[in-house]
């Protein structure tokens, strides 16, 4: 049992952090949260581990978070942990167990008022394990390389499920931090010279191979993305082009082995206009998808509000220093313009969220939330109704165009809310950064 001093520590030290200031916050059923918790991993070695070596098996038993959360969808966890209190002993020749203390963040489901994680015991034996596909949320689909995504050792079917032995159950200390209240997209900001919200909005497949022409491809995603159309039209947008190969071209130089789809829709409301882009290609990281790197680059570059519906690729398809890499470009993100991003993949406040702030961070604004607001899943999303959450967002640009009415964010996640409460799937979305955002606005 831990002391009440220890407690008393606990809350005088995150309320010490939480001054500090963390990024605003606003989600679906959730709060961010600081969160502690101390843990230990056993690992084997020919010779005494150095500090090098501990961090790197705390690393690999702290990747399993992600297999606790993508079937409870109680929460996520935002990479900025700190890990203090590291003391390694030897257990028997060869065999070692390193103990340390987690500080960082979650963001947990308002339903959880206690929280316990799984994890492995020892890591290495458990990505090795013959029984593996036993112990798995899905075993067609799991390796060695992804255990740390699809791992659970309480299924039915798993032999490995002895509690310290296999696995360790570590309770979780935590506090919530209080939610922005009201809180405003700054419009305004997002306009150009031309009184213009220019929006990109990629839909990526799901399927590796296959056509992306939107009238006979079968992929999933498509459902997606011709509702986004369908909602486009029908909110009044009236399609302005479709890319022809060599506009396609135009943007990605060399050979492209795969040309998306992309039509460019607008709509004229009293106040401002709106140009929605609208791409559908492959964007997996794994197939090389040049088309959609190029246009994500010029996307970031040039317009206000970037929208990604599609699968994280388990952090790679949108990990820009990758996608850089790849293709031999800097993608220069203006850091003194506001902009709003939207990803609806699979876990992507943990993957994408922080990377995407530092890219905004200036010695004026450290954090990075002045010129973004950043929208994410908090746990897996599914295909089919990502279409909803794009009609989300652009529905507010278009009552903001049309001088209907000033949505605040925190009734863009109360929108969300409704869709979660009617069946869809909403899995814990967020917006982050809003904390410096106007509470009062008007036209």
């Amino acid at each position: 049992m831990r002391s009440y001093f220890s407690k008393i520590m606990f809350v005088l030290f995150f309320t010490a952090v939480t001054q500090q200031g963390f990024a605003g916050y606003v989600g679906d059923k959730t709060t961010e949260s600081q969160v502690t918790f101390i843990s230990r991993v056993q690992f084997s070695s020919i010779k005494t581990p150095g500090p090098l070596a501990t961090q790197k098996q705390i690393k690999r038993q702290l990747q399993f978070v992600f297999s606790q959360f993508r079937e409870s969808i109680d929460g996520a966890e935002y990479p900025d942990s700190k890990i203090s209190e590291v003391k390694t002993q030897n257990l028997r020749p060869g065999l070692y167990e390193t103990t340390y203390r987690y500080i960082g963040t979650f963001i947990i489901a308002d339903k959880v008022s206690a929280l316990d994680l799984i994890l492995p015991l020892n890591p290495s034996l458990t990505i090795a394990s013959v029984n593996l596909k036993q112990c798995s949320y899905h075993p067609t689909e799991i390796d060695g390389s992804l255990a740390w995504y699809y791992w659970n050792p309480l299924t039915d079917n798993c032999p490995e499920n002895r509690e310290n032995v296999d696995y360790v159950k570590v309770p979780v200390e935590f506090i919530r931090l209080p939610p922005t209240q009201k809180t405003f997209p700054e419009y305004s900001r997002l306009l150009d010279q031309a009184q213009t919200f220019n929006v990109s909005a990629f839909c990526g497949k799901n399927d590796l191979n296959g056509t992306v022409d939107l009238n006979v491809s079968n992929d999933v995603a498509v459902y997606d993305c011709k509702n986004l159309i369908r909602e486009l039209s029908s909110s009044g947008f009236i399609l302005h082009k479709k890319w022809s190969l060599e506009d396609v071209k135009s943007v990605v130089p060399g050979v492209v082995n795969s040309i998306p789809t992309i039509l460019d829709f607008e709509y004229q409301g009293t106040l401002a206009k709106i140009r929605v882009r609208v791409f559908f290609g492959q964007t997996r990281f794994v197939t090389g998808p040049k088309a959609f790197h190029y246009f994500l680059k010029k996307a970031l570059e040039e317009d206000a509000v970037i929208m990604y519906s599609g699968h994280s690729g388990v952090g790679k398809n949108l990990n820009l220093q990758m996608i850089e890499f790849a293709q031999g470009f800097k993608i220069q993100i203006p850091k003194d313009r506001y902009q709003i991003i939207q990803i609806q993949g699979c876990f992507s406040y943990s993957y994408y969220v922080k990377d995407f702030l530092q890219r905004k961070a200036t010695p004026q604004d450290i954090k990075g939330t002045h010129n973004l607001d950043i929208m994410s899943n908090g746990v897996e999303g599914y295909f089919g109704d990502n279409f909803r959450g794009q009609k989300i967002l652009i529905e507010a640009l278009r009552q903001y165009a049309s001088r209907e009415k000033l949505v605040s964010w925190q009734e863009i996640i109360a929108r969300y809310q409704a869709l979660q409460d009617a069946g869809f799937e909403v899995p814990l979305f967020n917006i982050v950064g809003d904390e410096d955002n106007p509470t009062n606005l008007s036209f």
